[in-house]
């Protein structure tokens, strides 16, 4: 048996371990962990931006959300890229009357990023969005929706990954909450978690988690 090179670039187990990383593995366990990927999506109209943002408020400062666990908690960016701002701001007062603390995210929209249309594959809005996260160093982003950020053919698994190791580069270290829509109406009975979200299957394979909200349930 060959012996263990210790002048390698790539290192061993027992120093691997002592490399630096977070002090905690989750965000919110069992579903995001630190630096990891969460999709949330679901029919137009079904209330996926709500459900969003009520996750996005209680990843400020926990101590759950839906039931599941918040472990660690920051700074959160939330870029509503699907909706008009009059719109979204009225559903941003909807949710301070109720007394989340919308007022202490960070909020990026349409004309925040001033480059309308916004594409990650273009080098200067990339930069744009890379460069604005970087002062506020988020614990987590949200992108509301995918398939504003982007004009490659979501069908297909290589433009999609291309898509997503940019949404990555651009966050990291952060964690990304990515929003969509379904593929097509479905049977909560008979749902595929992997198959019935929208476009190609590379999106939901490459997740740490999953959710997919109806107006009855959220899987």
């Amino acid at each position: 048996m060959p012996e263990l090179s210790t002048t390698s670039a790539l290192p061993l187990g027992a120093t691997y371990r002592q490399l630096p990383r977070a002090p905690e593995t989750w965000l919110l366990e069992p579903l995001l962990p630190v630096g990891g990927v969460l999709l949330l999506y679901g029919s137009p109209k079904v209330g996926k931006s709500f459900a969003a943002l009520q996750l996005a408020c209680s990843l400020l400062d926990g101590p759950s959300w839906m039931g599941f666990p918040i472990r660690m908690t920051g700074a959160v960016v939330y870029l509503q890229l699907d909706t008009p701002r009059s719109l979204w701001a009225a559903r941003l007062d909807t949710f301070a009357t109720a007394g989340l603390p919308v007022d202490r995210l960070y909020l990026g929209d349409r004309e925040t990023l001033d480059c309308f249309p916004f594409d990650i594959m273009q080098q200067d809005h990339m930069m744009k969005l890379r460069d604005a996260l970087l002062v506020i160093t988020p614990t987590v982003v949200f992108n509301d929706t995918t398939r504003e950020v982007h004009n490659l053919d979501e069908d297909k698994s290589p433009p999609m990954k291309l898509v997503i190791a940019r949404l990555q580069a651009v966050v990291h270290p952060a964690a990304l909450v990515l929003i969509t829509h379904d593929r097509k109406p479905a049977h909560d009975s008979s749902a595929s978690l992997i198959n019935d979200s929208r476009g190609s299957n590379y999106l939901p394979g490459r997740m740490d988690g999953i959710l997919r909200l109806t107006r009855k349930h959220l899987r």
